[in-house]
C-alpha cells in the first residue's frame, strides 16, 4: 500500500449531538461519541431487538460488535438488517439534505405488515419519515445525519469508525476515493476494520463506476430476465423487484460474519465485497 503524507495535527472539535426527525444532527460543541446503551445516538426501534436473542444468552451473536453503514436504497442497507437483527450495533449515515431515497417508498402501506408497525407509525409523525421499505431495510439501527464531503464529516465518521468493527458502504468507487474513504485509505488507519462495499458490476471491469439497481443490473444484465421466459417467442417476465437486492445482501451480511470471524483469528480486517452483476 501506498505511503499517505501525515495530516497536520489539529485539536478535534468535541461533537453536539441534538434530535432531529428520527436522527442526530452532528454540530460541534458539548459531548463525545457514546458507545451502546448510551443516549446520545437515536435508536430506530426504540432499543427493541428486531429478533429475540438466544435463551439464557446475551442480546444476539453479534453483540458488542459496532458496525458503521453510509448506504442507502436496499441491498447494503438490508445487509446491515441482518447484522442488526443479530445483535450488532448498526449506526446509518445519512446526507443532510439527501435522505435514503427509500424513505419515500410505502408510506400509505398497512403498517401492521410492515417489518416494525411501531417504527412505522412513529416515522410517519417524524419530518422525513420514511415508509414501510425504510422500515424494512433499516429495523434495528440507530441513525445520524452527517455530510461526508465536508472535512469536518469526514473527521466525525473517522472517529466513529476508530470504535467500529465493520463499515458497510455502497458508494461507488470513484467517490469513496475522491473523499478518500477507500478500503486502501482506511486500511492504513484501520487495519482491524471489515470493510464491505457493495457495488452494481464490480470493484472492477469497464462498468466499475457504473450505477445500477436490481432490475437492471441483476435482472436484465444477467441473462436472468431472458432465461425467465417461458419460449424464445414470450414476452419479456415480469420483474421480481428486490429478489436481486435481498439476495446478494445475504451474500454480503455472509462474506462479513466470515471477515469477523477471520478477524478472530488473525487480528486483521479485510476488504469484502459483492454484486449485483
Amino acid at each position: 500500500m501506498a505511503a499517505r503524507a501525515a495530516l497536520p495535527s489539529q485539536p478535534q472539535p468535541r461533537l453536539r449531538l441534538a434530535r432531529l426527525a428520527s436522527h442526530i444532527v452532528l454540530g460541534t460543541d458539548t459531548a463525545a461519541v457514546k458507545r451502546p446503551g448510551e443516549p446520545s445516538l437515536h435508536s430506530c426501534s426504540g432499543g427493541a431487538p428486531a429478533m429475540a436473542p438466544p435463551e439464557g444468552g446475551s442480546r444476539g451473536i453479534l453483540d458488542g460488535i459496532r458496525v458503521i453503514e453510509l448506504a442507502t436504497v436496499v441491498a447494503a442497507p438490508s445487509a446491515c438488517a441482518y447484522l442488526a437483527d443479530m445483535g450488532a450495533d448498526v449506526i446509518k449515515i445519512e446526507a443532510p439534505n439527501a435522505p435514503d431515497m427509500s424513505r419515500s417508498w410505502g408510506g400509505g402501506d398497512d403498517p401492521a405488515r410492515t417489518a416494525s408497525p411501531e417504527l412505522f407509525q412513529a416515522l410517519k409523525q417524524k419530518k422525513g419519515g420514511g415508509g414501510s421499505a425504510y422500515v424494512q431495510c433499516n429495523r434495528g439501527k440507530r441513525s445520524m445525519l452527517l455530510d461526508v464531503q465536508k472535512s469536518s464529516g469526514i473527521a466525525v465518521l473517522k472517529r466513529l469508525l476508530a470504535n467500529a468493527d465493520v463499515f458497510v458502504t455502497n458508494v461507488r468507487l470513484k467517490g469513496l476515493q475522491k473523499v478518500g474513504l477507500d478500503y486502501e485509505a482506511l486500511a492504513q488507519e484501520f487495519p482491524r476494520l471489515i470493510y464491505a462495499h457493495f457495488t452494481a458490476f464490480g470493484r472492477s471491469g469497464p462498468k466499475t463506476d457504473d450505477p445500477g439497481f436490481d432490475y437492471a443490473a441483476w435482472w436484465a444484465h444477467t441473462g436472468l430476465m431472458d432465461l425467465c421466459r417461458s419460449s424464445d417467442d414470450a414476452d419479456m417476465p415480469r420483474f421480481p423487484s428486490g429478489v436481486g437486492d435481498n439476495s446478494t445482501a445475504v451474500q454480503l451480511a455472509g462474506y462479513i460474519g466470515l471477515a469477523l470471524f477471520h478477524r478472530e483469528r488473525t487480528g486483521h480486517g479485510q476488504l469484502v465485497d459483492a454484486s449485483l452483476f
